[in-house]
């Protein structure tokens, strides 16, 4: 489903969905971690501490986009498992259909 969306957002627009995105984080993270590290000193976002100290042992681009999204419900005082999902590349989707989950509920897919 995912290159599906890819393709179209593609072939609508002319840019690729993906790299565009990623190019916006990139541009965002800087200002998102040093809002998050300022967030630290008060000592009330423990989480986002903990998500900035992964940058001290491994600092990639790669590490700081993941940084920037997984602080961000943190940052808001939102619950984490609300807006991110974690996927797993090598989960068995077999038996489900395109554009559910895998509790087999829609996924709210518009086509």
């Amino acid at each position: 489903m995912t290159s599906k969306v890819r393709a179209e957002f593609k072939r609508v627009v002319s840019t690729d969905l993906l790299e565009s995105f990623l190019n916006g984080l990139d541009d965002l993270a800087p200002r998102l971690l040093e809002v998050y590290e300022a967030a630290t000193k008060s000592a009330k976002k423990p989480a986002l501490k903990a998500i900035l100290d992964c940058l001290k042992k491994d600092d990639t681009n790669e590490r700081r986009r993941t940084a920037a999204l997984l602080g961000l419900p943190h940052y808001l005082r939102e619950e984490p498992s609300d807006i991110i999902r974690m996927c797993d590349q090598n989960s068995d989707d077999a038996g489900r259909s395109e554009g559910q989950n895998s509790d087999g509920e829609d996924e709210g897919w518009v086509e």
